[in-house]
């Protein structure tokens, strides 16, 4: 079966996100995190100035926001050591982060 991608308000995605079990066996009922780009730096910036350019304010703060996300999951989201597998995915930027 062709999967159409789909678009909620948090963005576009693709069936490891769907919900329905038809088109997403696997992982359907499973906790997942998506990770949108947020800076236009392959989520590596821990600048703490910013930078204007073009008319506009870049932060370049991607490690940090990724490294918060990580310590939320952990400390608020039950990812623990208990855990035994995780996917973690993402597109543009937001899949650099995945890494």
């Amino acid at each position: 079966m062709k999967y159409k991608n789909k678009t909620n308000k948090f963005g576009t995605y693709t069936w490891m996100m769907d919900k329905n079990s038809s088109i997403n066996p696997t992982m359907h009922n499973w906790n997942k995190v998506y990770i949108k780009s947020c800076d236009g730096n392959s989520m590596l910036g821990a600048n703490s100035s910013l930078t204007y350019y073009a008319g506009l304010y870049h932060f370049w703060r991607g490690a940090t926001i990724r490294d918060e996300i990580m310590a939320d999951l952990k400390k608020n989201r039950g990812l623990n050591s208990k855990v035994k597998e995780v996917v973690i995915a993402g597109n543009d930027y937001g899949g650099v982060a995945a890494l």
